[in-house]
């Protein structure tokens, strides 16, 4: 998924299963790139499940309502993220080894449009798929 606005970008890939299998939880490597003005940040790491992927599909894809829809209740605390219907405005919360160091308030904002969303859960759930279809 990718996002853009001014000088801002973030984007996020689902690139594979972890490796490792001693672990309850299907891990995903995911890759995050954030671009602020003329500061840059890369950095990928087993930070969601496959069933936090699909839930952060399902966020992107539900229905608007009027309250603030959040999907941050994540294992790994490294992604967060919060809409605000009344401003189209999708929060992004960075932590741990995701949040570049020179991102003080640990988040990035930018307008997303309903068809933005719908094209979100479309990019997620894509590459979800692939990996789990190479991977079977």
């Amino acid at each position: 998924m990718l996002l853009t606005q001014d000088k801002n970008e973030f984007e996020l890939r689902l690139l594979r299963i972890e490796d490792e299998s001693d672990s309850d939880f299907v891990w995903l490597i995911a890759d995050v790139r954030v671009k602020q003005g003329e500061n840059r940040f890369h950095e990928s790491g087993p930070w969601l499940t496959v069933n936090e992927a699909k839930q952060l599909t399902d966020f992107f894809a539900r229905p608007i309502e009027k309250e603030q829809l959040a999907c941050n209740d994540f294992i790994e605390p490294n992604l967060g993220f919060m809409y605000d219907p009344s401003h189209e405005s999708l929060k992004i919360n960075l932590a741990l080894e995701a949040k570049p160091k020179w991102l003080d308030s640990g988040s990035i904002s930018f307008f997303v449009s309903v068809p933005d969303r719908e094209r979100l859960a479309k990019e997620i759930e894509a590459e979800l798929r692939a990996i789990l279809s190479s991977h079977s």
